[in-house]
C-alpha cells in the first residue's frame, strides 16, 4: 500500500501559499496547451486558435466546476447562502468543469467563427496529459477520498487504508495519454477526441462507486449521470467522423504537414 503524506506546500507571505495541487494543475494546463498547439500546427491549423481556446476552456471550466459542485453537491450550503455560488475559488466538480468547458467551446466557436471539430483531436492530445497532472495534484491533496480497502494501491490514511481516486484517475489519464498518442494519425476528424471522452466517461462511472461523501440521486452521483451524456457525445463524435470520412474522404481526413522550422 501507499503511505499517507501531507500535500507539499510553500508559504510565501501573509495568506499566500503555493500548494502542490496548484503547481500540478498549472503544469498540466501549460503542457496540455503546448502539446495541443504544436499538434494543430503540425496539421496545418492555426496554433493561436488553440492557445486562445485554452484560456476560454480554463475560465469557463473552473466556473462550471464550481457551479455544478455548489448546486448538486453542496445544495444545503447553497440554499442557506446563495452567495456560495460566487465563491468560484473553492469547491469543484470535474464534470461541472467539462460542462463549463463545453459551453465555453460553443461560445468560442461562434466568436471565432471556426469549425471546432478541426481542432478537437489536437485539443484531445493535450487534454489527456493535462488531466493526468491535474489528478496528480488531486492525489497530493487527497481531495477525492474513497472507501476503506486493502487494495495494493490504497493509501494508508490516518483512519485506515482507503482508495484515493485522485491516484486512480492519474493512472487512468496516463493510459488515455498513450491512447491519444496511438490515435493521433487516425483518419476522421473527431475520432480520437470522441474516444477520449467516451473512454474516460466509461471508467469514471465505475470509479464513482468507490467514493465516499458525495451526494447521490437514486443511488448515483451527479458525475455518474454526466458520464451517460458524455459517453453519448463521444460515441456520436466517432460515428459522425467516420460517416464524414466515408462520404467525403478528402475533406475529412487528417491534413498532416510538417511544422515550419523554428527561426
Amino acid at each position: 500500500m501507499i503511505p499517507y503524506f501531507v500535500q507539499p506546500s510553500l508559504h510565501l507571505f501573509g495568506p499566500f501559499t503555493i500548494h502542490g495541487w496548484g503547481v500540478a494543475v498549472c503544469i498540466g494546463i501549460l503542457l496540455g496547451t503546448y502539446i495541443a498547439a504544436k499538434r494543430a500546427e503540425n496539421l496545418g491549423l492555426d496554433p493561436d486558435v488553440v492557445n486562445d481556446y485554452g484560456v476560454w476552456a480554463v475560465v469557463s471550466g473552473f466556473i462550471g466546476a464550481h457551479v455544478i459542485e455548489t448546486l448538486f453537491y453542496e445544495t444545503d450550503a447553497f440554499l442557506k447562502n446563495p452567495l456560495e455560488l460566487l465563491k468560484v475559488w473553492q469547491g469543484f466538480s470535474s464534470y461541472g468543469g467539462f460542462l463549463g468547458a463545453f459551453i465555453g467551446t460553443v461560445i468560442f466557436r461562434k466568436v471565432r467563427n471556426i469549425r471546432f471539430l478541426d481542432y478537437a483531436d489536437s485539443v484531445a492530445l493535450g487534454m489527456a496529459p493535462a488531466w493526468m497532472f491535474g489528478r496528480i495534484g488531486c492525489f497530493m491533496a487527497h481531495d477525492h477520498i474513497g472507501k476503506h480497502s486493502d487494495f495494493f494501491l490504497a493509501v494508508k490514511f490516518p483512519d485506515g487504508p482507503r482508495h484515493d481516486l485522485g491516484l486512480y484517475e492519474a493512472i487512468l489519464s496516463a493510459g488515455l495519454t498513450v491512447l491519444m498518442m496511438s490515435l493521433r494519425n487516425v483518419k476522421g476528424r473527431g475520432v480520437s477526441a470522441g474516444a477520449l471522452i467516451a473512454a474516460y466517461s466509461f471508467v469514471r462511472f465505475f470509479f464513482d462507486f468507490l467514493r465516499i461523501g458525495d451526494t447521490t440521486y437514486a443511488g448515483l452521483t451527479p458525475a455518474q449521470y454526466g458520464t451517460f451524456v458524455f459517453m453519448a457525445l463521444g460515441i456520436w463524435m466517432i460515428v459522425r467522423a467516420r460517416r464524414e470520412l466515408r462520404d467525403d474522404p478528402e475533406n475529412a481526413k487528417l491534413r498532416t504537414v510538417e511544422a515550419p522550422a523554428a527561426g
